[in-house]
């Protein structure tokens, strides 16, 4: 878990997940998954998480898995915990369906027409 400032540079921190290999460590981008506050009013887009001291992440963070962004290394501030692996589990499955990667019902299509 880290802090970052996406968007306006001088924008007001907000917590992400990182969401890269450790194997691509020396890659200058590194992409996150933002977190927020604020459900919407899509809460399938919108994975919750308990806050803890160890993750560094207060009230009632939601992932928002429609919010990936990589940005380079300079943006990002302070290393502020890290997830459960329950939490990060949850996250990067939802992150693979809504991107199609692991999408069931896709899948399922796909041998239909095979």
């Amino acid at each position: 878990m880290v802090t970052a400032s996406v968007g306006d540079p001088a924008g007001k921190p907000r917590p992400f997940v990182v969401l890269r290999s450790d194997h691509f460590a020396e890659h200058a981008l590194v992409t996150l998954v933002a977190f927020s506050t604020t459900p919407n009013e899509t809460p399938t887009l919108r994975v919750p998480v308990e806050p803890s001291a160890g993750n560094g992440l207060r009230e009632a963070p939601l992932a928002m898995i429609d919010r990936i962004v990589s940005v380079h290394r300079e943006r990002i501030g302070a290393v502020i915990g890290q997830l459960a692996d329950a939490d990060l589990t949850a996250i990067t499955h939802a992150v693979a369906v809504y991107l199609g990667i692991a999408d069931p019902v896709y899948r399922a299509r796909r041998r239909q027409r095979a």
